[in-house]
């Protein structure tokens, strides 16, 4: 992901293992629900959570 998106210019979203490099490079990292192997990123949110969120950082 860092060749296309440098890390200043994204806000990643995941919630599983798969998802762990794009979290990483991501200038803020979202985590969505509770993995542990997830327990690295900025913040933790559940599914009814992200709308509320992404209204107060917008």
């Amino acid at each position: 992901m860092r060749q296309y998106f440098p890390k200043e210019e994204y806000i990643s979203f995941g919630n599983d293992d798969n998802n762990i490099q794009l979290l990483r490079h991501a200038e803020l990292s979202i985590a969505v629900g509770s993995n542990q192997a997830l327990d690295f990123a900025d913040i933790h949110l559940n599914e009814k959570e992200i709308l509320r969120y992404l209204e107060k950082i917008k």
